[in-house]
């Protein structure tokens, strides 16, 4: 099952994640395409999780740029020398609270 955000909050550009790490991680620089060719890449980026939202429970508990934090966050505290697994359980149990 992919678990991901709801539909009315998608599709979420790849600027757009890159802007919420960016601002997550407390990064303000703006970023800029490189000039030149590059690979064809999807300009945003969507899971289907309509299977899991039909599972009980499967609905979406945070919003992509909640989701996306919380990754930005978990690198944040692995790179200040917290505790992977730690950081996990932590963010694990604040999850399961969600409503």
């Amino acid at each position: 099952l992919n678990f991901g955000p709801a539909a009315d909050d998608l599709p979420v550009t790849v600027a757009q994640v890159a802007d919420t790490v960016a601002a997550a991680l407390g990064n303000a620089q703006a970023w800029v395409q490189a000039p030149g060719n590059h690979p064809a890449e999807a300009p945003a980026l969507a899971l289907d999780a309509g299977a899991a939202m039909r599972t009980p429970g499967g609905h979406p508990k945070l919003r992509s740029a909640d989701a996306l934090g919380w990754s930005a966050d978990w690198f944040r505290r692995f790179d200040a020398g917290d505790d992977p697994r730690a950081i996990s359980l932590a963010q694990l149990s604040a999850y399961e609270a969600l409503a």
